[in-house]
């Protein structure tokens, strides 16, 4: 498949409740059995449309309907998606999730800018992350938008376990 086009034509928009089945199979497939609850993931929508100023959910939407494979449910041809937390003037990046019918295209990158942007609009001060220690993948993307290594937490990450690599970004 070829690049997406320039962030600005993301249809990047606030994930609502509805969006619920269409993230949990997305989380599934990405997460496998370290993947949130459907009771968190329903928390944390609820949190993202009634305090949209602590809670963010954020879906890229798949124009095509081509970024879930069948079975998964895609009603709304969600193609991934980034939930983070505001913490007082500091941000928290939680979870950001792409179909693999849709990586390397742009949607993890756009989805990314969208809140760097938001990010810099609210005059936050820093974004934090924690990644798994064996995703060098995740950390190389992570590296080339900026964020910078600052620690571990060992035994973070369960089934399997494994360290968390502790990662942040000045927002500004």
């Amino acid at each position: 498949m070829k690049q997406l086009g320039s962030f600005s034509d993301m249809p990047i928009r606030s994930a609502q409740t509805a969006d619920l089945d269409a993230m949990m199979a997305l989380t599934q497939d990405a997460f496998g059995d370290s993947a949130w609850s459907r009771r968190l993931m329903a928390e944390v929508l609820e949190a993202a449309i009634e305090r949209p100023e602590q809670q963010l959910a954020r879906i890229w939407e798949d124009p095509c309907g081509l970024a879930a494979p069948p079975p998964h449910p895609n009603p709304d041809r969600i193609a991934g998606y980034l939930i983070a937390q505001v913490i007082g003037r500091d941000a928290e990046i939680q979870s950001i999730a792409v179909w693999p019918g849709r990586q390397r295209q742009g949607v993890g990158t756009a989805l990314l800018h969208d809140f760097m942007e938001r990010a810099r609009r609210k005059a936050w001060d820093r974004i934090f992350l924690e990644v798994r220690a064996g995703n060098e993948a995740a950390q190389k993307f992570y590296l080339r938008q900026g964020f910078e290594h600052y620690g571990r937490r060992p035994h973070y990450y369960h089934s399997p376990t494994e360290d968390a690599c502790l990662m942040r970004m000045r927002a500004r």
